[in-house]
């Protein structure tokens, strides 16, 4: 029983990871399967069984850069590789149960690289998503703001779903799919216009095509502040992201995507930062109740 449950958890993985010994050599290899307690490589076996050993296991990304860094001894050679066993499990286990494969071109270009690869593995996107009830969706977005990874993360509940953008683990964007607050609705209820203010300039965003945003003609008709306008939208997409944190079930996708440009207003706010405050948000919520 004990052999099936680890053979379970080992995986197939394709990343490249660099070793080195107390003798101060370091070399590359190319991983073929990981648990969270040991690492098959394909290396030159030139390490002594049971000799201590530094792993790194290099991720890349298409703008950032993750490196896991695990101590492990030598447990088996053969003449394609190396088996070493982690002194500790691999904290960072739910990296490589998400991400199914892995793009190695951006090593393979660096200095240094060498490694062959199998022809399937060249051009793999850099995507990775998973289950919401394995996972937190704190520990989640620890994961992208750690990892500094830029894309577009997509998360789904039963009844709503929501977008969020990212920029080397700073959320810059966010949205719900559904029961969001409209821009329109916040500037009323923070008295910042009024509400013939707001119907009034709806009218005429739609004579407009492309119809612009509800935001640019409350502030060119003169209504609103640009500074002000700012401020709500940013508050909105704070609010999406205290609402996510609560989600306890459901799924969630990471692709890398380019985010939205034109007129849109970017937050630009450390991941980690938002995570207290939202611990924090809840904690009142509950008090509250």
């Amino acid at each position: 029983m004990k052999e099936q449950r680890r053979v379970q958890k080992r995986i197939n993985y394709l990343a490249h990871a660099l070793v080195s010994s107390g003798t101060g050599e370091t070399i590359k290899g190319l991983i073929r399967d990981i648990s969270p307690e040991s690492i098959y490589l394909y290396i030159d076996p030139i390490f002594e069984l049971d000799s201590p050993v530094n792993i790194e296991i290099i991720l890349l990304g298409a703008n950032s850069q993750l490196t896991v860094k695990m101590p492990a001894r030598v447990a088996r050679k053969d003449q394609h590789g190396v088996a070493m066993i982690f002194f500790t499990p691999l904290e960072w286990w739910p990296i490589f149960t998400y991400f199914p494969s892995y793009n190695l071109d951006g090593l393979d270009s660096q200095e240094g690289a060498g490694t062959a690869l199998p022809g399937h593995c060249q051009k793999i996107p850099a995507a990775f998503q998973g289950d919401l009830s394995i996972i937190t969706i704190e520990n989640l977005m620890q994961l992208v703001s750690h990892a500094a990874l830029s894309g577009e993360l997509k998360l789904s509940t039963p009844g709503n779903s929501a977008v969020f953008y990212v920029h080397k683990g700073t959320l810059v964007y966010g949205y719900l799919e559904k029961n969001a607050m409209r821009t329109g609705q916040r500037l009323i209820q923070a008295n910042y216009i009024t509400k013939e203010n707001l119907q009034e300039c709806l009218l005429l965003c739609r004579k407009k095509l492309p119809q612009p945003k509800i935001g640019k003609i409350l502030v060119e008709k003169g209504y609103l502040k640009q500074e002000d306008l700012e401020k709500v939208i940013k508050e909105l997409i704070k609010a999406v992201f205290f609402e996510v944190l609560s989600w306890k079930e459901g799924f969630f996708t990471f692709s890398i995507k380019e985010i939205p440009s034109g007129e849109c207003i970017f937050l630009e706010e450390r991941i980690d930062h938002l995570i207290l405050a939202g611990i924090i948000n809840l904690e009142n919520s509950h008090d509250r109740l």
